[in-house]
């Protein structure tokens, strides 16, 4: 079963069938998360004075959680995509000049990251909400 497991994350794209819609959903993260990142700036420039109450209240309203619960969400995305590319096509076979020690490694090393996301996802939604 698990051996199953992981020759079908071997043998699966990151997200989809087609680099050109994982290169689209890098990008379009990307994208997101500068926006997000300018709205964060953006407050923090023109708050004026920055006590505990502002902040507690920017970060409190819905609009914020929503928008950092997206945030999180294309991290997640992202580094994934940007995972798997580096495991699968730039870690080649005899990389640590051994042969074929990546592909005895390379499903432990996805399998760790995708419970570290997994992880943080859970962590990072429960701090947001």
């Amino acid at each position: 079963m698990a051996d199953l497991m992981v020759r079908k994350l071997l043998d699966s794209k990151a997200f989809s069938r087609s680099g050109i819609a994982d290169f689209v959903l890098q990008r379009l993260t990307a994208m997101y998360l500068t926006i997000y990142t300018f709205i964060i700036l953006g407050f923090f420039l023109t708050a004026g004075s920055l006590d505990h109450e502002t902040f507690l209240a920017f970060f409190g309203s819905l609009l914020v959680k929503i928008l950092s619960s997206f945030a999180l969400l294309a991290i997640l995305c992202h580094a994934w995509v940007g995972i798997w590319t580096i495991m699968t096509d730039y870690m080649r076979p005899n990389h640590f000049g051994v042969e074929r020690a990546l592909d005895f490694l390379r499903p432990y090393v996805l399998v760790f990251f995708i419970a570290a996301m997994i992880a943080y996802l859970v962590w990072g939604l429960t701090l947001i909400w």
